[in-house]
């Protein structure tokens, strides 16, 4: 079975804005702690983008045909330019209603990855 292109083309459009709504969703969380001050910089790139099955998921279940989202990225220090830390990190999504549509699992999945990347900058 082949995965339609448009819902996934789609879906990778919405990659970026949910993750960009995880990262300062968990940040505006964790904003009453102690702030530094610093900036910090973000760099991120995709090595994984699998839409998975939608019938797998809906038939399958246990976490077959899962949505997989990984990625590689560094946060680096905005006076300095140092790279503080470099990260790797791959999320799953396998459950939506009726299997998840695509647009649907990459968002969350997406959103989580954001979550992710916020929790590590929290240590700055």
């Amino acid at each position: 079975m082949t995965t339609p292109i448009g819902p996934v083309q789609s879906a990778l459009r919405a990659i970026k804005p949910a993750f960009i709504e995880g990262l300062e969703k968990k940040a505006q969380r964790k904003a009453g702690a102690a702030q530094s001050g610093r900036t910090l910089i973000v760099r991120a790139r995709l090595t994984t983008v699998d839409p998975g099955s939608q019938a797998a998921r809906y038939f399958g279940g246990f976490g077959a045909g899962a949505v997989k989202i990984a990625m590689a990225g560094e946060i680096i220090d905005g006076a300095s330019q140092k790279t503080l830390v470099r990260f790797v990190q791959e999320r799953r999504s396998a459950f939506g209603a009726f299997g998840g549509g695509y647009g649907e699992l990459f968002q969350r999945t997406a959103r989580q990855l954001g979550g992710d990347v916020a929790g590590l900058i929290s240590a700055f």
